[in-house]
């Protein structure tokens, strides 16, 4: 529903889903799938308090099953979000636990997004160097994920290089 732009609807069925999971002690990975998609549902909303609550939740939980894959996903979202709330320090404090996790998993992809909202944060704060570094690092994470071509990859690095620096004028 969440993808069809039905939130009311979307938010209906995952707290059902949520009510009956905790009533029939559901694994802790299936409650914190729930919070997750929840907490995308309140943030596509701009509802940035709700959706930091279930993400928090989802974080706190794969942090006890000691699932770093989902982990560094809600600490990328949490950063966002507190980065949608004008929170500057606590979104660079999770973004970049983010992307170090994603950074250890090999995950260059979810890297990417950590990197990428970081180029933002900085960028919004006017520390050009910060965002320039970081632009860097998007640059080449974004080259390793989708050049496996010698033409794809120049390509690649070519337009990417054009969207960052054009990010960072703007």
């Amino acid at each position: 529903f969440r993808k069809m732009k039905l939130p009311d609807s979307s938010l209906a069925i995952l707290n059902r889903c949520l009510f009956i999971a905790k009533e029939k002690k559901g694994s802790p990975y299936q409650l914190a799938m729930t919070e997750e998609n929840i907490a995308e549902t309140y943030f596509e909303q701009a509802k940035y308090n709700e959706a930091l609550t279930h993400y928090s939740s989802a974080y706190n939980t794969f942090e006890k099953i000691n699932n770093m894959a989902d982990l560094a996903y809600e600490a990328f979202s949490i950063g966002k979000t507190f980065a949608r709330l004008n929170q500057p320090a606590n979104a660079e404090k999770f973004l970049l636990q983010s992307y170090r996790l994603n950074d250890s998993l090999k995950m260059a992809n979810y890297q990417q997004d950590a990197a990428t909202e970081l180029v933002a944060l900085y960028k919004n704060a006017g520390e050009w160097q910060k965002a320039f570094n970081g632009a860097q690092v998007v640059i080449q994470l974004h080259s390793q994920i989708t050049g496996l071509q010698e033409a794809d990859f120049e390509r690649n690095n070519i337009n990417a290089t054009r969207h960052v620096l054009s990010a960072c004028q703007n």
